[in-house]
């Protein structure tokens, strides 16, 4: 066995972040490396050395990173064939977005202007080319097939400060060209794309119904997630009234589409039972639902108070610094925000909650508006109900506040052209709806983790119920065989004794003195079984004494929600039936205040007998304590008064030593009553 030391494994987070700091890296390159820069960075990772690990994983990083953008400029179309023509025979692989072709006298009527992505069937070519027909009376529909003459380019944007970047925008979509149709016909070729052709189908359906409906841009917004039938000035109505956001993500109708493939998942994945008895279908069907909610279409994301405030410096929204400055916030926010979720699934009080809570926010506001939804939803469930409410009534209220101090850059002009109460009221609704729906949900699964900490309780109480009168007909057993035993044996037994001394008499008439001495010393050992058997007796009389401690453990270990210690005097587990009762129910109705009122993370239970300085030789004293928010002012309800009077048929009392922090209570009685 090789008993040499070896040294430990890099920490798997210090390589993430060596991995992502090798991907920045490359992102803010003005240029990617070339092919000897590549060879050299790998070559560099492979003598040994006291950080080769994390310099590894920095390496990778750099070279995944160079590796795929080298693949994307591969495939874009090359600066020097700009501007040359060539026939492409291919698909269509989005909906068209449809204009009105204008001209030196306005809009023509018969003529429209289509803007398409087009898949060429040629290898050679690049996979996506953005192409725009000017002035064409073609019926270009999703998914077919076209044979089309395109005058080619290279993509380029606008190096204008604060300007679109087209250019990124077309790389994220996988555009390796753009190009301008002169003419083409159609051709034969229907297959693949069913999905596609299938999003077509409705939309076609929806313009034979609507025709010029003003409203049929907004329906198939909804329906298949096409917003090119919207134009400038229902952009600026949708901004106005804040709700630019929600038909951007109407796309696929996230929401929608998460919530069904939730349900399809949760009521079938239990048919299987290998699957079911691997991963639990509540689980399956929340990693179903955020998968099918990434499906969607991608829009892009909001400017937070960082980004904001850095481009009103004079920054750009490319800048690097930016990006790395908002990618770190955003880890940080996950992790956060994964410390506190995992927190809330361990149906305890967590100690300084809102704070933690409000730093989390502050992180998410600094990131992008989206994310404080999801800060109301975790504050619904670690906060109680009142709290909760007031910190999603503070989130509106800092949604507008930043809404008027940090505009978008966008939103400053026509932000003047409506009364600014109109403007108002349009955002508050739409985040008034959208942190209500967040504090809705959160206070759901906050419900549903109070009735699982009440069905904890509500078993452990019914088990060391179950315990207790276990062990009382033991007791019961116990009395009704000592006295059969007294009974029918003691009866018997006096009886033989009796015959025998009246052999003992006969034997003497006859004078038989070995006979006289035999039944002699039978008379003698019958007596000495009688004395026995009412030794016995008495010894099973005397223990007529219940154990707590086997029901107070069976009542710990079901509360898990909770940790309970036991303190039991080994002179205390010696109790009547009915003190062992009556203290049984009232630790159940502390032990129930604790969890379910005060949230207590720990209950000590003690159970003491005299002497003591404040007990008699015959008194049992119980005191339970825990460390839960207490009480600021102490009324008494039905759970207290009934321990109070449980007590004092007894003999004894209760008293509150302590209401906060924490709570404890004492009782005490006499040992025998």
């Amino acid at each position: 066995m090789d008993d040499r030391v070896r040294p430990a494994s890099p920490d798997v987070r210090k390589l993430s972040f060596a991995f992502v700091a090798g991907v920045l890296a490359t992102h803010a390159a003005t240029d990617l490396l070339p092919a000897w820069g590549l060879v050299l960075l790998g070559l560099s990772a492979l003598p040994p050395w006291r950080g080769r690990a994390l310099w590894s994983a920095t390496v990778l990083g750099l070279l995944i990173a160079n590796l795929q953008g080298q693949r994307y400029l591969d495939e874009r179309w090359p600066a020097s064939r700009h501007g040359e023509q060539i026939d492409v025979v291919g698909h269509v692989v989005s909906l068209p977005e449809r204009s009105r072709a204008t001209g030196r006298e306005g809009a023509d009527v018969d003529l429209q202007t289509l803007r398409f992505e087009f898949a060429p069937l040629d290898p050679a070519l690049p996979k996506r080319i953005r192409v725009s027909w000017y002035r064409t009376q073609a019926a270009l529909r999703g998914g077919d097939c076209w044979k089309l003459t395109l005058r080619m380019r290279t993509p380029h944007g606008s190096s204008n400060p604060r300007a679109f970047d087209y250019e990124g925008w077309l790389y994220r979509r996988g555009v390796g060209a753009v190009a301008t149709a002169r003419e083409g016909t159609p051709c034969a070729d229907k297959r693949g794309l069913p999905v596609l052709r299938a999003r077509q189908a409705i939309v076609d359906r929806i313009d034979t119904w609507l025709g010029a409906h003003p409203g049929k841009a907004m329906t198939v917004a909804l329906t298949v997630g096409d917003t090119a039938g919207f134009d400038d000035a229902d952009w600026d109505a949708f901004r106005r009234t804040g709700t630019s956001h929600l038909v951007a993500i109407s796309g696929f109708n996230i929401a929608i589409l998460a919530g069904l493939a939730f349900l399809l998942v949760r009521w079938t994945w239990p048919a299987s039972m290998w699957l079911a008895l691997r991963l639990p279908a509540q689980k399956a069907a929340m990693v179903a639902a955020a998968i099918a909610g990434l499906l969607g279409y991608r829009t892009e994301p909001y400017d937070g108070a960082i980004a904001a405030l850095y481009l009103r410096l004079g920054g750009t929204s490319n800048d690097p610094i930016l990006l790395v400055v908002c990618f770190g916030l955003v880890l940080l926010f996950a992790w956060a925000y994964w410390r506190l979720a995992q927190s809330s699934q361990t149906d305890q009080a967590q100690p300084h909650a809102l704070r933690r809570i409000v730093l989390v926010d502050l992180l998410a506001i600094a990131v992008t508006p989206g994310l404080p939804f999801l800060v109301t939803a975790l504050a619904a469930v670690l906060l109680r109900a009142r709290a909760a409410f007031l910190f999603a009534l503070a989130q509106v209220l800092i949604n507008l506040l930043l809404y008027w101090l940090l505009p978008l850059a966008d939103l400053q002009q026509t932000r003047a052209e409506i009364p600014a109460w109109l403007d108002s009221l349009g955002l508050l609704l739409a985040m008034v709806a959208l942190h209500g729906m967040a504090f809705g949900l959160g206070r759901m699964s906050a419900v549903e983790a109070e009735k699982r900490r009440w069905l904890q309780v509500m078993l452990a109480e019914r088990m060391s119920a179950e315990q207790l009168q276990a062990e009382q007909m033991r007791y019961h057993e116990r009395t009704l065989m000592a006295r059969e035993l007294h009974d029918v044996v003691g009866h018997h037994l006096t009886a033989l004794n009796l015959q025998l001394q009246l052999s003992s008499a006969l034997l003497k008439r006859e004078d038989t003195p070995g006979a006289a001495a035999a039944v002699e010393r039978a008379r003698g050992s019958a007596a000495h079984l009688l004395a026995d058997v009412r030794e016995a007796v008495s010894q099973q009389r005397s223990s007529q004494r219940i154990d707590l401690s086997t029901a107070l453990q069976a009542l710990a270990e079901g509360v898990a929600s909770t940790r309970i210690e036991l303190d039991i005097a080994p002179a205390a587990r010696d109790l009547s039936p009915r003190v062992a009762h009556a203290l049984l129910r009232c630790v159940q109705e502390a032990v129930t205040n604790s969890v379910r009122h005060s949230r207590a993370g720990s209950i000590s239970i003690s159970l003491q007998v005299g002497p003591g300085p404040t007990l008699t030789d015959d008194q049992v004293l119980v005191s339970i304590d825990d460390d839960g928010l207490g009480s600021s002012s102490l009324r008494p309800g039905n759970g207290l008064q009934g321990m109070r009077e449980r007590m004092n048929e007894l003999g004894g009392g209760m008293q509150v030593q302590r209401s906060r922090p924490g709570f404890r209570i004492e009782l005490h009685c006499p040992r025998t009553a």
